[in-house]
């Protein structure tokens, strides 16, 4: 944000103004004295409603004992809940479980004992539920099924317009601006950390969106000009359509009661945010399943994919070059490497035969490597340019 602001305008990072509290950003625009307004920068996320209703939890408590156990089959769960508070319209819903501080001593005490006895039973299904109030856990293990399935209630929809995160960002933002001792013009930007508030667009007939949540918000505080929100979407595409990248979008909401207006010209460039970021490599939603996932700690890699060349045999082979660093360097086998690059099923489309054994039989040799770097990747690919047939690789044949 603190970039994108500067292709706009002149800013600078915690300047006092006089108070206890220095804000994210003071802005002016090049040449000027004027300070246009001062604004606070806040990443909102459902951390703390997953914390309190830890469903993601569960489903990766199941997989990981299954897979200690060895048991095949899959798991259907369903977690029930209610709608916490007596006014109408001011709910929050909590699901019928533990929250994350206490939730895996709980499943350690109550479903680790029934997932080792499955092991020594012969029945197709076998119920895990705890229905102890005040838990509605309903799990069932099946033994035959190839996926697992899950589902309860929503409960980072916003049932109120003040007892959800984006709503708690904003009257914590402007509780520090007001201690900034500045009289002008302020503004909070908030930013998807992976809250579904953020990036959902639709509501049901009973919850509010963001709209509705930033305009009652405005509403109460006239000491707040505006309110920027952001967020990364990847755009939906038609089924034989290209994906597309990723893009920020963003609102503006200008508080029409505001003390201090926020200047037309301003407003009209702040529009220009998202157009001035670069493209972003995952939405935070991703981000944070790939972490809790254990995927993360390194950058993206390519590693699996392959593109070959045919003209009468393999010509070129690309391949990821962290992918080879992983094969030469033995932590993966030349057996799983073929595997995650080539084996896929034969009536597939994309199915090919491992090229470099191909290229081995039509007595193809290397004739050259070249190491095509990837922009704004974390990965490079690799291309191998094969040609012959070469004397030296085919074996010898009598007349």
């Amino acid at each position: 944000m603190l970039f994108a602001l500067s292709q706009i305008g002149k800013i600078r990072y915690e300047a006092s103004h006089g108070g206890r509290c220095s804000p994210d950003v003071t802005f002016q625009l090049p040449g000027q004295d004027l300070v246009f307004f001062i604004a606070d920068i806040a990443t909102v996320s459902d951390r703390g409603l997953e914390d309190e209703n830890p469903v993601r939890m569960l489903s990766k408590f199941l997989h990981e004992k299954a897979k200690k156990l060895d048991l095949s089959g899959g798991f259907d769960y369903r977690v029930e809940g209610a709608a916490l508070g007596e006014q109408y319209g001011n709910r929050k819903i909590k699901l019928a479980m533990p929250t994350r501080k206490k939730l895996r001593a709980f499943f350690e005490a109550n479903i680790t004992p029934r997932l080792q006895k499955i092991k020594q039973s012969t029945d197709d299904e076998i119920d895990l539920s705890i229905t102890e109030e005040p838990y509605k856990i309903f799990i069932r293990y099946r033994r035959d099924a190839t996926t697992s399935s899950g589902s309860h209630l929503s409960y980072t929809a916003a049932y109120s317009l003040t007892r959800n995160p984006l709503y708690t960002s904003l009257k914590g933002k402007t509780k520090q601006l007001s201690e900034t001792g500045f009289d002008g013009c302020k503004g909070i930007i908030l930013c998807d950390g992976s809250c579904d508030l953020m990036r959902t667009r639709h509501t049901g007939m009973m919850n509010y969106t963001k709209q509705d949540i930033i305009h009652n918000f405005l509403r109460q505080n006239s000491s707040i000009s505006f309110v920027l929100a952001f967020w990364v979407e990847q755009p939906l595409t038609g089924v034989f359509d290209r994906p597309k990248d990723r893009q920020v979008l963003g609102e503006l909401f200008i508080n029409p009661i505001a003390r201090v207006p926020l200047c037309n010209q301003i407003a009209r460039n702040l529009t220009r945010i998202p157009n001035l970021l670069p493209i972003p490599t995952t939405e935070a939603y991703s981000a944070v399943l790939k972490i809790e996932a254990g995927m993360y700690g390194v950058g993206d890699s390519q590693y699996g994919g392959s593109e070959v060349s045919y003209d009468w045999g393999p010509q070129t082979i690309r391949i990821s070059s962290r992918a080879l660093l992983r094969l030469l360097s033995d932590q993966v086998s030349p057996t799983q490497f073929a595997k995650d690059h080539w084996s896929r099923p034969r009536h597939t489309e994309d199915h090919i035969d491992n090229p470099f054994q191909q290229a081995l039989a039509l007595g193809l040799a290397i004739e050259s490597i070249t190491v095509e770097h990837q922009e704004d990747k974390d990965d490079d690919l690799l291309t191998f340019k094969l040609s012959g047939p070469d004397v030296a690789v085919k074996p010898f044949r009598r007349p």
